[in-house]
């Protein structure tokens, strides 16, 4: 008990005290999760952020595992049939009065998936990043239950032939290698799905940085003109020096897409980034506020709460700025959704008096798209022209670039 107790205190006790120093305060943040997500009381907790039916983890599951789910969830009760029709599977000794039984042993250890999966189904808010803990479980219940109905194919094929003709067929290499192969192709092809339908957002961000920003120093003679040629693709530039950026000031807004931007990772120092108003009617993330240097902790903006952040998911709109004050806005736009505009999310890219398409690449609109077709990926145009599709853009301000460029109609490809 000692030894546990002072391993853990090798792990807390310097998490505990990095987070300290850095909020200014003493910080648990293990026991701050729990403390409001299940002591919030009835005005606080994860419901305030969302909530889905029961089997939403299940359908989340099949999407990133396909056949292997179903097995997953087999496992138990192939262990029990397993018990039944053929003991001497997992051993052909029976335990002694002292002995745990093997199938007991490996209850316990396929256990863990079904109480994982079980707890938080009942939790109304879900995400899909609570299932990344039981992957692994998933794919040894998976495996077990692969292991044990094979065990059952082969003692029936004993029976009804030999333990000789048993042991010459291929059935049972057969069926482990197809189920393998058919989860694997099934899983490439969701993958290809993933990038194909749903890899834009990234896309044009990474335009906004190496081609756009580029173009603009370029455009103003801070840095050397380009090579005709230039492709935009990053591996093949030199590296540019984005820092006279500063001098701009420059917004880039954005309305409903808030929660598919990627953060600021992909979006260079010296752009502010601003949310517009939406239909979203709940908190938004905010930025730290700027380092004044006055503690041992460099980055002491974090230890102050911004003004009209709450715990209680309410709506700040003082975070909030027009789209006349943007020099650059990120949007989508699906014609199917005709009947679903918002008076507060105008169509920008349809707005050309104001609004000017630097980049707009293709973007699934999976609410208007077949089920099948939007979940996998497969050649062919007949296929692909299942879905519906929009445009998510990258939008330059006419007006605001006219002022600070002249002439922003100067690109390169």
């Amino acid at each position: 008990m000692l030894g546990c107790v002072f391993l853990a205190s090798l792990l807390f006790i310097p998490v505990i005290g990095l987070d300290s120093i850095a909020y200014g305060k003493l910080a648990i943040v293990p026991w701050n999760i729990i403390s409001y997500n299940i002591f919030g009381g009835a005005e606080r907790g994860p419901d305030l952020y969302g909530t889905e039916p029961w089997h939403f983890y299940l359908f989340n599951l099949v999407l990133n595992f396909n056949v292997l789910v179903g097995l997953a969830l087999f496992s138990l009760p192939a262990l029990l049939v397993t018990s039944r029709v053929d003991y001497a599977r997992l051993g052909t000794n029976k335990p002694s009065e002292y002995e745990t039984s093997s199938f007991s042993i490996l209850a316990i250890r396929l256990a863990p998936f079904y109480l994982w999966l079980g707890i938080l189904s009942l939790q109304s808010h879900k995400e899909e990043r609570f299932m990344f803990p039981i992957y692994p479980l998933l794919c040894f219940n998976a495996a077990v239950a692969l292991y044990l109905v094979r065990g059952w194919l082969e003692t029936y094929y004993i029976k009804m032939t030999s333990q000789y003709q048993a042991s010459k067929t291929s059935t049972m290499t057969l069926l482990t290698t197809n189920v393998l192969i058919g989860s694997v192709v099934i899983s490439c092809l969701r993958t290809a799905a993933l990038f194909n339908y749903y890899h834009t957002p990234l896309s044009v961000y990474f335009h906004f940085e190496h081609v756009e920003l580029p173009r603009l120093l370029n455009a103003t003679n801070l840095i050397p003109p380009f090579d005709p040629s230039r492709d935009g693709r990053h591996s093949e530039d030199r590296e540019i020096d984005l820092s006279p950026l500063k001098q701009f000031n420059l917004r880039l807004c954005i309305g409903k897409e808030w929660y598919r931007f990627p953060g600021h990772y992909l979006v260079p120092n010296g752009v502010e980034v601003r949310f517009m108003k939406s239909a979203f009617d709940g908190l938004l993330p905010q930025p730290f506020l700027t380092n004044n240097g006055t503690s041992i902790w460099p980055w002491d903006g974090m230890r102050a709460v911004p003004p009209g952040l709450n715990d209680l998911n309410k709506e700040s709109s003082e975070y909030y700025v027009a789209a006349s004050t943007c020099d650059y806005i990120i949007d989508s736009d699906f014609p199917s959704r005709s009947s679903d505009f918002s008076p507060l999310e105008p169509r920008y890219v349809q707005d050309k008096e104001f609004w000017e398409r630097v980049n707009c690449q293709q973007f699934l609109d999976s609410a208007n798209s077949p089920i099948l077709s939007r979940i996998l990926w497969l050649p062919g145009q007949s296929w692909w022209n299942r879905n519906q599709y929009g445009d998510y853009c990258l939008l330059r301000n006419k007006e605001r670039a006219l002022e600070r460029e002249g002439n922003p109609s100067i690109l390169y490809q």
